[in-house]
Order: structure tokens, then C-alpha cells, then sequence
């Protein structure tokens, strides 16, 4: 009978042990507000042998902005990508693991959207946007480019802006707009581009991040 006993508790001890390593691992982008579905990508473009290729690699994106006042949301990512190995499955890593020294062998993209939704019919109001990207000593950035829309091909809301800095800021008016799902041809979040660069040295990397309103 003790054995038993004992072996119960081992069960119960395998199991709260389990569920605490599962939610250390939880992405942060999981435990958004219920109503107010999130995601976030990111990817770089490099050429090689002439050809231009992209990688997309899951990441864990950490969040910067979180806010919610009635119908009004705030919601920012930021990532960080270390370019020293287009190759390496680390390639795009999340930013809260790095430090300092890992910071200047690449760049760190942000970008924050606050918007208002009507969740009863499903549509959006964007009011700004803003982020930016933070080279490392050995990089700079240039061709930045920002997207916040929500559109399906030519129908829908686009907002396009070539930012000439490493910060941008926008206020925006959109109007309500329906939620278009994520396709090859539709969007609804903030997309950013960026060109990066190594001082002294040719070539160049693309890094794209995107944050998806889903519906």
C-alpha cells in the first residue's frame, strides 16, 4: 500500500513539475487578450549567387506594448535579429535573450499599432503607428519602409510611408475597416522593411517584421 501511495505522489510531483515547465515556455504572444487575436513574424531577405532568398524562421517575438482601455488597443513586438550567420537556424532570435556583446552583430526592429475595434462586427479604426530599428555598432540601416493596412489586393485601407530615420511615427485616420485574414493576397497589422548594412563591406540583408491583427 505504501508503495502505491508513494507512487501517486511521484505521478502528482511529474505532473505540477510539467506544468510549470510549460508555461516558463509559453510565448508571450499566447496570452494576449481574448477578443483581441495577435501575431508576429519575422523574416530576412539576403541575395546569394544572384538570386534573392528569403528565410522565415518561428521565433518567439517579445512584446513591448500591451494596452487595452475599452475598444482602444495598443499592441507592440520588437525582435531581434542577429545577422552574423544567414545561414544558422538562430539566424532570428528572440530579443529577450541576447546581451550586449550578441546586440552589436545585428539589428533590433520594433514597431507599436493602437487601433479601435468593434469586435461585434469585426472591423477596425487604426489611429498610429510607430517603431523603428536600433542597428548594432557594425551596421546601419537605409530603404526603410512601413505598411499599415488592412486590405484584400486593391480593396481595404494601405498606408504606406518611406521613414528617413531609424524612428518613425505616424498618426493615422483609416476609418473603419473590415478585418481582412492573412493570405497571399490579404493583410490587417503593421508590416516594416529594412535594408541592413555592414560598414565597410558590400551586400546587404532585408529584415521584414510583421505584426498580424487576425480576426
Amino acid at each position: 500500500m505504501k508503495k502505491f501511495v508513494k507512487f501517486g505522489y511521484l505521478v502528482l510531483f511529474f505532473y505540477f513539475l510539467t506544468i510549470i515547465s510549460y508555461s516558463n515556455d509559453v510565448n508571450a504572444a499566447d496570452i494576449l487578450i481574448s477578443d483581441n487575436t495577435i501575431k508576429a513574424e519575422a523574416s530576412v531577405y539576403s541575395e546569394y549567387n544572384g538570386k534573392i532568398q528569403k528565410y522565415d524562421i518561428p521565433v518567439k517575438l517579445n512584446i513591448i506594448s500591451n494596452e487595452r482601455v475599452e475598444n482602444n488597443y495598443s499592441i507592440g513586438y520588437e525582435c531581434f535579429f542577429d545577422l552574423t550567420n544567414l545561414l544558422s537556424e538562430n539566424m532570428i532570435v528572440p530579443f529577450d535573450s541576447q546581451d550586449g556583446s550578441i546586440y552589436q552583430a545585428g539589428v533590433r526592429a520594433y514597431g507599436t499599432i493602437n487601433y479601435d475595434r468593434n469586435v461585434s462586427n469585426g472591423t477596425i479604426k487604426f489611429n498610429s503607428t510607430y517603431g523603428g530599428w536600433e542597428p548594432g555598432n557594425m551596421y546601419y540601416v537605409t530603404d526603410r519602409k512601413i505598411i499599415l493596412r488592412s486590405d484584400f489586393g486593391t480593396v481595404g485601407y494601405s498606408f504606406v510611408k518611406y521613414p528617413n530615420s531609424d524612428y518613425f511615427y505616424y498618426s493615422v485616420n483609416s476609418g473603419w475597416i473590415p478585418i481582412y485574414p492573412s493570405s497571399t493576397w490579404s493583410s490587417a497589422g503593421l508590416d516594416t522593411f529594412a535594408d541592413v548594412h555592414v560598414y565597410g563591406m558590400g551586400g546587404q540583408q532585408t529584415i521584414h517584421l510583421k505584426i498580424l491583427i487576425e480576426q
